[in-house]
């Protein structure tokens, strides 16, 4: 399953990596940067080639809710910056990670 892979990479290049849930919303990965300031990372998996907004829509609520400046979709091939109610919103094939 991509998840597992996705899983598998950030927890070779992130000390913690946890999930939120809250209903039936899920963030499939929550990472903290160590970087100074240091920074949580919002990283939500959608392996399509079409993602629309209102699948993530709760992944952004959530960031505004703590206060989280990243966010990471983990796609099947698209490549993508967007500035998304002020955060930054990186979408990144799963083969770059």
């Amino acid at each position: 399953m991509i998840e597992t892979y996705v899983w598998h990479r950030l927890s070779t290049l992130f000390e913690m990596v946890s999930l939120w849930r809250k209903g039936k919303n899920e963030i499939d990965f929550i990472v903290k940067n160590k970087s100074l300031p240091p920074e949580t990372i919002l990283i939500e998996v959608k392996f399509k080639k079409v993602i629309r907004s209102n699948e993530i829509k709760y992944v952004f609520t959530h960031a505004s809710d703590i206060n989280c400046k990243t966010v990471i979709v983990i796609t099947k091939s698209t490549m993508e910056f967007k500035k998304t109610n002020g955060i930054d919103t990186f979408f990144i094939p799963y083969y770059l990670i």
